[in-house]
C-alpha cells in the first residue's frame, strides 16, 4: 500500500519538528511550510492526504488558509486538522464550521496523533485485527512485543499444540468410557459360555484379561502417537520462543546502544573554530544587548592591544523554550516541575518578533562603528543571524520529560557566538 503523506504548516520550527516524528512512526511521509501562504503554493502542485494547520501565523493565519483551501474544487476534499495551542469548545465548532475535520492541541502526546490519524481514516483499526488473548502467569512480567513474522509462527505452533491437547483428552476419556463398557459385557457374557447362571457362577479371570488387553492395545497406540504429536509440537513453540529470545535481545542491545549514542551527543560539547566564544542570551533580553555589549567591548579593546587584523564575526542564534501563556497576553518560560508537553507553546516568539535593529541593539551599533574607526578598518565585524541552528540537541518527547528539562538545552541553543578569524 502506498504511503500517505501529510503537510505540516507552521511558522515554528520546533513545532513541525515534533509533529513530524510522530506522523513517520505512524509511516507518513511529511511535508512543512512556514505560512499559509506557502502551504496554498504548495497545494497548487500536489496532494497531501491530510493538511496540519497552525491558527497563529504571520500573514495569512490558519483560519484564513483553511477558508481558500475549502473554497478551492481541487483542494476542497483534503482534510485539515487544526494544529495549535487555541483549546475550548468554542474554538473547536468554528474551526468545524471553516471546513477543519478536528483540533489537535501542541500539548500533545503520540497517543492524540494516533487517535486523529484513525479518525481520518489515514491508519487501518487495530480494533478490526483478529487478536489472540494468551493467558500470562501472575508473577511473570509481561513478555516484550514480538516481530510480526516471528509471532505469526509463534501462533501457528501454538494453536495445533492446543488442538492436539484438546483431541489426545478427548480421545482418552472415549477410551476409558468403552473399555468400561466392555469389562461389564464380558463380565455379563463369561457365566453363560461355562452354563451358569449370571448369579451363580464366577467369571474365568484369562477370558477378562483378554478382553481388557484387547481393549486396550489401540488405545495406547492411540495415546503413544498423540503423546509423539504433542512433544513434536512443544520442541517447534521451544524453538520459535527461542527465535524470539534471540531477536529481543538484538533489539535491546540496538536500543541501549541509540540511548548512548544520544547521550554521547548531548554531553559533548559543538565544535567551533578556533578563538570562538559562546554567550548565552536569557529569554526575553535581546540578543546583541545587556551584558553581550560589555564582553564585547572588552574583547575588542584586547583584541587592539594585541594588535589584532581580520575579522570578528558576532553570530546570533534562537532557541525554542517550553513557554506557558497565550498570544494575547504573552508567553514566560514554564515551570521547571511542568512536563514539557503540558506547555502551551514550543517557541520563542519573543525573539521572532524583533525586528533586525532591535536583535542588534545601538548600543551594539555604535561599539561597532566605533571599532571600525579606532582600527582603522584593521578589525572588521561582520554581524549574522544563524536562526535555529542547534549547538545541543533537544531531548527525545516522553511522558517524563519536564519543561526544565527542555530549557536547559534551549538555554544552551539561545546564544551568540563569536569567531575570529585572522587575515
Amino acid at each position: 500500500m502506498a504511503s500517505k503523506r501529510a503537510l505540516i504548516v507552521d511558522d515554528s520550527r520546533s513545532a513541525r519538528v515534533i509533529l513530524g516524528r510522530m506522523l513517520e512512526a505512524h509511516g507518513l511521509q511529511v511535508d512543512t511550510a512556514e505560512s499559509g501562504e506557502q502551504a496554498i503554493d504548495y497545494l497548487r502542485n500536489a496532494r497531501p492526504d491530510v493538511v496540519f494547520m497552525d491558527h497563529l501565523m504571520p500573514g495569512m493565519d490558519g483560519f484564513e488558509a483553511v477558508k481558500v483551501i475549502k473554497s478551492d474544487l481541487r483542494t476542497a476534499a483534503i482534510p485539515v486538522m487544526m494544529y495549535t495551542s487555541q483549546e475550548g469548545d468554542a474554538y473547536n465548532r468554528e474551526a468545524r464550521a471553516l471546513g477543519a475535520a478536528g483540533v489537535l492541541s501542541k500539548t500533545l502526546v503520540p497517543a492524540d496523533v494516533a487517535r486523529a490519524l484513525y479518525q481520518l481514516h489515514l491508519l487501518p483499526d487495530r480494533r478490526d485485527e483478529p487478536l489472540t488473548a494468551v493467558a500470562a502467569a501472575p508473577a511473570r512480567p509481561a513478555p516484550p512485543p514480538q516481530p510480526p513474522q516471528l509471532a505469526a509462527q509463534t501462533r501457528e505452533t501454538r494453536e495445533p499444540a492446543a488442538e492436539l491437547k484438546r483431541y489426545l483428552e478427548s480421545s482418552l476419556e472415549q477410551a476409558a468410557r468403552r473399555i468400561s463398557n466392555e469389562i461389564r459385557s464380558a463380565m455379563q457374557i463369561a457365566p453363560t459360555i461355562h452354563g451358569t447362571q449370571p448369579a451363580q457362577a464366577k467369571a474365568p479371570r484369562g477370558l477378562i484379561a483378554a478382553l481388557i488387553l484387547f481393549a486396550l492395545v489401540p488405545t495406547l497406540v492411540v495415546g503413544f502417537l498423540m503423546w509423539r504429536m504433542f512433544e513434536t509440537g512443544k520442541a517447534q513453540l521451544d524453538q520459535a520462543n527461542a527465535r524470539l529470545a534471540i531477536v529481543v535481545a538484538e533489539q535491546q542491545t540496538q536500543i541501549e546502544a541509540l540511548r548512548a549514542e544520544l547521550h554521547r551527543r548531548d554531553a559533548t560539547p559543538p565544535e567551533t573554530a578556533a578563538g570562538a566564544e559562546t554567550l548565552p542570551v536569557i529569554y526575553g533580553e535581546p540578543p546583541l544587548a545587556g551584558s553581550r555589549i560589555e564582553h564585547l567591548r572588552k574583547l575588542f579593546d584586547r583584541l587592539r592591544a594585541e594588535g589584532f587584523k581580520g575579522k570578528v564575526r558576532v553570530e546570533y542564534f534562537t532557541g525554542d523554550f517550553c513557554l506557558v501563556g497565550n498570544a494575547g497576553t504573552g508567553y514566560t518560560l514554564a515551570g521547571a516541575e511542568l512536563l514539557q508537553r503540558r506547555c502551551d507553546l514550543i517557541g520563542s516568539p519573543y525573539d521572532d518578533n524583533l525586528t533586525q535593529a532591535q536583535r542588534q541593539s545601538s548600543e551594539y551599533a555604535a561599539l561597532v562603528n566605533s571599532i571600525a574607526q579606532a582600527t582603522q578598518g584593521a578589525i572588521q565585524v561582520t554581524t549574522a543571524n544563524g536562526g535555529r541552528k542547534l549547538s545541543v540537541a533537544y531531548p527525545p518527547q516522553s511522558d517524563s520529560l519536564t519543561a526544565g528539562d527542555w530549557n536547559r538545552i534551549a538555554e544552551r541553543n539561545h546564544r551568540v557566538e563569536i569567531t575570529l578569524q585572522p587575515g
